[in-house]
Protein backbone atom coordinates (compact mmCIF):
# COMPACT_ATOMS: atom_id res chain seq x y z
CA UNK A 1 0.00 0.00 0.00
CA UNK A 2 1.23 3.47 -0.87
CA UNK A 3 1.71 6.02 1.87
CA UNK A 4 -1.54 8.03 1.62
CA UNK A 5 0.02 11.40 2.46
CA UNK A 6 3.07 11.33 0.17
CA UNK A 7 1.90 14.39 -1.77
CA UNK A 8 2.31 16.51 1.35
CA UNK A 9 5.82 15.35 2.29
CA UNK A 10 8.40 18.06 1.75
CA UNK A 11 5.85 20.88 1.69
CA UNK A 12 6.01 23.93 3.91
CA UNK A 13 2.81 22.75 5.56
CA UNK A 14 4.35 19.35 6.40
CA UNK A 15 7.47 20.98 7.83
CA UNK A 16 5.50 23.49 9.89
CA UNK A 17 3.23 20.87 11.43
CA UNK A 18 6.17 18.56 12.08
CA UNK A 19 8.10 21.31 13.83
CA UNK A 20 5.12 22.32 15.94
CA UNK A 21 4.56 18.72 17.05
CA UNK A 22 8.24 18.33 17.93
CA UNK A 23 8.08 21.46 20.08
CA UNK A 24 4.98 20.20 21.89
CA UNK A 25 6.63 16.84 22.52
CA UNK A 26 9.82 18.48 23.74
CA UNK A 27 7.81 20.53 26.23
CA UNK A 28 5.93 17.38 27.24
CA UNK A 29 2.64 19.00 26.29
CA UNK A 30 1.88 16.27 23.79
CA UNK A 31 2.79 12.64 23.15
CA UNK A 32 2.28 10.80 19.86
CA UNK A 33 1.29 7.16 20.02
CA UNK A 34 1.15 6.68 16.26
CA UNK A 35 3.80 7.12 13.60
CA UNK A 36 4.59 10.83 13.20
CA UNK A 37 4.33 10.71 9.41
CA UNK A 38 0.72 9.52 9.56
CA UNK A 39 -0.25 12.13 12.11
CA UNK A 40 1.39 14.98 10.18
CA UNK A 41 -0.04 13.71 6.91
CA UNK A 42 -3.56 13.48 8.28
CA UNK A 43 -3.43 17.05 9.56
CA UNK A 44 -2.07 18.28 6.21
CA UNK A 45 -4.85 16.50 4.36
CA UNK A 46 -7.59 17.89 6.56
CA UNK A 47 -6.31 21.47 6.44
CA UNK A 48 -5.88 21.32 2.65
CA UNK A 49 -9.28 19.69 2.12
CA UNK A 50 -10.99 22.43 4.08
CA UNK A 51 -8.97 25.06 2.21
CA UNK A 52 -7.50 26.43 5.42
CA UNK A 53 -4.00 26.68 3.91
CA UNK A 54 -2.63 28.48 0.88
CA UNK A 55 -1.87 26.64 -2.33
CA UNK A 56 1.77 27.70 -1.96
CA UNK A 57 2.04 25.92 1.41
CA UNK A 58 1.22 22.56 -0.15
CA UNK A 59 3.63 22.78 -3.08
CA UNK A 60 6.57 20.38 -3.01
CA UNK A 61 9.92 21.97 -2.31
CA UNK A 62 13.28 20.57 -3.31
CA UNK A 63 14.40 18.42 -0.40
Amino acid sequence: MNFPYRKFEGTDLWKTIGTALAELEENRDFHLTTARQYFVGYLCKQLARKKLVTDASILKRDL
